[in-house]
């Protein structure tokens, strides 16, 4: 087992430092455990109290996610477009719907060839209008990030091939942010809507990424850092600091968390 206190992790464009009160340990490379698996409850053998507590941490992680994955955009400046995939016709099937971006990945990269980045999540829609073209039942949207530039739409929505497709420009200015938290956003809300509706959020994946995207690089430190003097250090580089708690499951504190963010 390793330990830290310390943990910096590299954005590109920026970099946080937090610093924990307690010693975290952690797994070395090539060390496995097998208890934490095999004492776990299943959720339909839990009471509605265990099954809500389950709820709530399904949720964080969700939203721990969405964050993260609009982190991952960020430092990647070469996603530069929005795109927007649904379906002509009523689909309800999340195994059909999979199929058929995958497929549209397939068709994309024969169409244009280079490496090919996206990050994409889904979002059903339960009640589309008549005037959207579809009548009855909801329907599938992929809400993706990629590095296209500006395709053609005639030509988008025939790779497509179900139906409709929009296109937009990420903007390469403040407004990239938004850009990014309006597609992020949908992993959590579609999970919470589900949770809340009393359907089943296991066996299914909320958001697909590129195995090519650049992604944070985390270095763990056994000793304490002093961030009083990064603060001092990158004072003009700096873009927030603070402090949380690490609860678990019943609220109980299991560790304090101190840390800052500044501009590379």
């Amino acid at each position: 087992m390793g330990t830290y206190q310390t943990k910096r992790i590299d954005y590109r464009y920026k970099e946080k430092i937090s610093v924990y009160k307690r010693t975290i340990e952690y797994k070395e490379d090539g060390e496995t455990s097998t208890d934490i698996a095999l004492s776990r409850e299943k959720y339909e053998n839990m009471d509605k109290r265990k099954k809500k507590k389950s709820d709530e941490r399904r949720i964080r992680y969700y939203k721990s996610k969405s964050y993260e994955l609009m982190e991952i955009a960020l430092m990647n400046p070469d996603l530069n477009v929005v795109i927007t995939l649904t379906f002509r016709d009523s689909v309800t099937s999340y195994d059909y719907a999979l199929g058929e971006w995958q497929l549209f990945l397939k068709r994309l990269r024969h169409s244009y060839d280079f490496p090919l980045k996206y990050i994409c999540v889904w979002e059903y829609q339960r009640n589309r209008s008549q005037k959207e073209g579809i009548e009855n039942g909801g329907v599938f949207h992929f809400h993706a990030l990629m590095n296209t530039g500006f395709l053609e739409h005639k030509k988008l929505e025939k790779i497509w091939g179900n139906g409709f497709v929009w296109i937009e420009k990420i903007p390469d200015t403040a407004r990239r942010e938004t850009s990014i938290r309006y597609v992020t956003k949908y992993i959590t809300k579609e999970v919470v809507y589900r949770i809340e509706h009393g359907e089943d959020v296991r066996g299914q994946r909320f958001f697909f990424t590129s195995n090519n995207l650049n992604k944070p690089i985390e270095t763990r430190i056994p000793g304490l850092m002093n961030l009083e003097d990064i603060i001092i250090e990158q004072l003009e580089n700096m873009i927030k600091d603070g402090f949380y708690d690490i609860k678990d499951s019943n609220g109980k504190i299991l560790n304090h968390v101190d840390y800052v963010e500044y501009k590379k």
